[in-house]
């Protein structure tokens, strides 16, 4: 599928549209825009990638990396009543 460069739901920053799902970088948040309404589907993204490259450095260094306890279920950010993400500029 092909990428096309569009404007964050969000932000309105620099982002990358693939089928129906918008990815900015600047959120760090992955938006799925269905009926023209975007729709937060995933946040932390880069954080989460982050973790695990750190697990991996930590494994090629020959040390044990630490267990972490499991993950609280994700939640979804608080969003005003056009689906916007709370405390984020438009």
């Amino acid at each position: 599928m092909a990428e096309t460069k569009v404007h964050c739901p969000n932000c309105n920053g620099p982002a990358i549209r693939e089928g129906d799902e918008i990815t900015c970088e600047k959120c760090d948040a992955v938006f799925v825009i269905k009926q023209k309404e975007p729709k937060v589907v995933q946040i932390g993204r880069l954080n989460e990638l982050e973790q695990r490259v750190g697990s991996i450095e930590t494994l090629l260094r020959g040390v044990e990396p630490k267990k972490e306890d499991p993950k609280p279920p994700k939640e979804e950010a608080p969003k005003t009543d056009d689906g916007f993400i709370v405390g984020h500029g438009r």
